[in-house]
């Protein structure tokens, strides 16, 4: 949706879109538990660890 305001220069959209493109990093950040995926089948709140092998990447 923000490409889409961008494209029909609609200042509400960009606006609107910006504010919730950085709240959601900003939530992420407090809330998120550290390698949860986010999975439908997995609690939001609870921490899993981080495989060896992809731990260099974080």
């Amino acid at each position: 949706m923000l490409i889409f305001g961008l494209k029909t220069k609609n200042t509400k959209e960009i606006v609107g879109q910006v504010f919730r493109i950085l709240a959601s990093l900003l939530f992420t950040l407090i809330w998120v538990p550290t390698g949860n995926t986010g999975g439908s089948n997995i609690s939001p709140i609870k921490p899993i660890p981080i495989r060896k092998e992809i731990q260099k990447y974080f």
